[in-house]
C-alpha cells in the first residue's frame, strides 16, 4: 500500500464531505476560534467537530494554541490555501440557478408540512395553557424544538425558488421563532 496515496485519498475524502469543509471554512471566518464555536457554526456535534479537528491537525491543516483553559484553533498555510480553494469553488456556484425537479419540490413541500405539524404539536403540548414554565420545562421545550430549528437553518441555506413553498417555509421559520420567544416569556 502506498502511504502517499492513502494520505491523498484521506484528505480528498475529508473535503468531499460537507461537515469537514464547513468546519474548515468556519475556522477561516473567525479570528480566534475554538471547538465549541466551530461546532455551532458548522452545525455539527462537538464530538464530530473535535474528531475532524484532530484529523485536520494530523494532516497539518491546523494547529492549536492553548490560552488558559481555552484551546484556540489556527489555520496553517496549507489550511488557508484549502479554505481559499473551497471559497473559490463555492463562489463559482453563486448566481447559478438550479431548476429543481418536480420530485424535489414535492419532497420539500412534504418536509415543510411535516416540520410544521411537529412544531404545532409541541405548541399544543407545551404552551396551550400559557402558564409559566419551570427551568426544567423550558429546557425540555428547547430540546424538543432544537432539531427542528437546526433543520430549518439547514433548509434556509438552500435557495427555494417556488414562491408558494418559500412562503410556507418563511411561515414555518417565523412560527419557530415565535415559540422560542414564547418559551422565554413564560420561563419562570
Amino acid at each position: 500500500m502506498n502511504p502517499e496515496k492513502t494520505v491523498h485519498e484521506n484528505i480528498e475524502n475529508m473535503f468531499l464531505r460537507e461537515k469537514p469543509a464547513r468546519i474548515l471554512l468556519a475556522i477561516a471566518a473567525h479570528d480566534r476560534p475554538y471547538a465549541s464555536i466551530i461546532s455551532k457554526e458548522a452545525d455539527t456535534t462537538y464530538a464530530h467537530t473535535t474528531n475532524v479537528l484532530s484529523e485536520m491537525e494530523h494532516y497539518g491543516l491546523i494547529s492549536f494554541n492553548q490560552d488558559g483553559r481555552v484551546k484556540y484553533i489556527k489555520l496553517t498555510d496549507l489550511g488557508k490555501n484549502i479554505a481559499d480553494a473551497l471559497r473559490g469553488l463555492i463562489g463559482t456556484f453563486e448566481g447559478v440557478e438550479v431548476i429543481p425537479q418536480v420530485e424535489e419540490i414535492t419532497e420539500l413541500q412534504e418536509k415543510i408540512t411535516f416540520l410544521r405539524s411537529r412544531v404545532e404539536r409541541i405548541y399544543k403540548e407545551e404552551f396551550a395553557n400559557k402558564r409559566p414554565l419551570s427551568v426544567k420545562e423550558s429546557t425540555r421545550v428547547s430540546r424538543r424544538l432544537g432539531p427542528y430549528c437546526r433543520e430549518v437553518r439547514k433548509m434556509d441555506r438552500t435557495s427555494i425558488q417556488d414562491k408558494a413553498i418559500k412562503k410556507e417555509f418563511d411561515e414555518l421559520k417565523k412560527r419557530i421563532e415565535e415559540l422560542m420567544s414564547l418559551k422565554e416569556e413564560l420561563k419562570s
